[in-house]
């Protein structure tokens, strides 16, 4: 009698996160904070704060200290300056990337035991099954788990935690797409707040509230998902202004896209190697699989059920490792894809941004030679007061010479007064002569005084002109001449 192939029934995660009582508005501020390795500086006096119910992703560039964040976050790596405050009633679940929450000396049921006490058996029993861990699975070393299925014990004590503020470091590394999945509903469900740390764009794009980027030392804020963040990135993230830099930026650019090429082109190999690898893997097992069927078929073979079942479970095995490579295939196919697409736009920014930098430079050059004409201009305006306060000095000491005259004439009597009035009116026609000239050096100062167009205003026409006689420059109203003599008799009367 032949039997029929077993059917295969695939069993998903199930994952609910759900705090245990509610925290306060302000659930983090950080303010000042700085750390640095060795000479190699991190991230430097950056201060932000998360509200509740938000989900922050921070991205940033391999190495710039995202990892490091959430570990001084945590009190793990002691933070060089700064402070982090925690609100009211806040508790924290943490997701460590690298699975060091984990005990690799016990077994996946001694992991969850230990840390909560308070659980029966069948409950320990019912969690570790809701994360696929069935049977004497439950009795594993931790050591002896694969990444993918830390992964899932890490994500149980997470879920278990029932923290209000769950801080996740790469959480969707090792996890296959449905694992994946499953995390993004549960997080998109949780009511509490959530920080974390990952590369996976669709992963962000799908749970983020708002961006974090981490570059140049410094924070960059976007309050929303991972489009919103392509879409804003250009006119949030500062670009330096300075002449230096400017010089240094065709060079240093040149030589950063061509390495982001080498780079992409590097990933592109080695994306196509895996595609390919996949596909002799898938070629082997499912010949492998085609000699099971094969095998199944033999008359010998038919009538022997212990085989049969062996036959069965290894066709199983065989099925779920090439529904993986599938998988993986079709991951790999995406990511190949995304980095054609990615290699293609650094190739045209190249040519947009050699455009864009021929313009910056052309600006820059104006905005140096307006500087130069600004730095004349100031030059002549000081010169020109500078003569201007001279000028006013001389003609204080003519008018004080005058009034030294008007004071000696008021006393004079008799003859003299003639030769004092005439003294008096040769003083005062020098006087007048003298603020004649005063009056043409100011206006010859003025007309050779240019400026460009850009850095003259509108002049006031209903503005008086600038006098020399004006009381700014100390000048007062003579008193009236006394009246000349015309006899000896009239001399007499004084």
């Amino acid at each position: 009698e032949r039997l029929e192939k077993p059917t295969e029934v695939r069993s998903d995660m199930k994952l609910a996160l759900t705090p245990h009582r509610t925290s306060g508005n302000d659930v983090m501020q950080v303010e000042g904070l700085s750390k640095q390795f060795g000479q190699h500086l991190l991230f430097e006096n950056v201060s932000f704060e998360i509200k509740r119910g938000e989900h922050v992703a921070v991205i940033g560039d391999n190495g710039t200290g995202k990892t490091t964040l959430l570990k001084i976050i945590n009190e793990l790596v002691p933070m060089d300056s700064g402070i982090i405050k925690l609100g009211t009633n806040v508790e924290i679940g943490y997701y460590d990337q690298e699975h060091h929450v984990l005990h690799m000396d016990k077994t996946l049921f001694e992991e969850i035991s230990d840390d909560y006490p308070d659980l029966t058996n069948t409950e320990i029993r019912n969690t570790l099954a809701a994360f696929l861990f069935t049977g004497e699975d439950v009795f594993k070393k931790i050591s002896a788990l694969s990444g993918g299925e830390r992964g899932r014990v890490s994500l149980a004590k997470l879920m278990l935690s029932e923290a209000n503020f769950l801080i996740l470091d790469e959480p969707t590394n090792h996890l296959d797409i449905t694992s994946k999945e499953i995390l993004e509903t549960a997080l998109n469900a949780y009511e509490g707040t959530v920080l974390y740390v990952s590369h996976d764009r669709y992963f962000i794009n799908k749970t983020a509230t708002r961006i974090l980027e981490l570059t140049h030392q410094q924070f960059v804020n976007y309050i929303g998902n991972y489009d919103y963040y392509l879409e804003k990135k250009e006119l949030l993230t500062p670009a330096s202004s300075t002449e230096s830099s400017v010089k240094t930026e065709q060079p240093s650019a040149q030589k950063l896209d061509w390495k982001q090429q080498k780079e992409t082109q590097a990933l592109l190999r080695k994306k196509e190697n895996d595609l390919k690898k996949c596909e002799e893997k898938i070629e082997t097992l499912e010949a492998r699989s085609t000699a099971l069927d094969e095998e199944m078929a033999k008359p010998e073979i038919a009538t022997n059920s212990a085989r049969l079942q062996e036959i069965a479970k290894e066709k199983e095995a065989l099925q779920q490792s090439v529904d993986d490579l599938k998988q993986q295939a079709e991951l790999s196919q995406g990511m190949y894809n995304d980095l054609q697409q990615e290699l293609a736009n650094e190739r045209e920014a190249h040519r947009v941004d050699s455009d864009e930098l021929a313009k910056a430079r052309k600006l820059l050059d104006e905005v140096n030679e307006m500087q130069a004409q600004f730095a004349k201009i100031e030059t002549m305006i000081r010169k020109r007061d500078e003569r201007i306060e001279k000028l006013k000095a001389s003609n204080k000491r003519l008018r004080d010479e005058v009034n030294a005259v008007r004071e000696q004439l008021a006393s004079v009597e008799g003859p003299n007064l003639f030769a004092y009035t005439e003294s008096t009116e040769q003083a005062e026609a020098l006087a007048e002569k003298e603020r004649e000239k005063v009056a043409s050096e100011i206006a010859a100062i003025e007309d050779d005084f240019e400026c460009p167009d850009w850095f003259v205003a509108e002049p006031d026409p209903n503005a008086a002109p600038l006098r020399v006689d004006d009381p700014e420059f100390g000048y007062t109203e003579p008193p009236k001449k006394p009246h000349k003599p015309d006899s000896d008799a009239q001399l007499s009367l004084f």
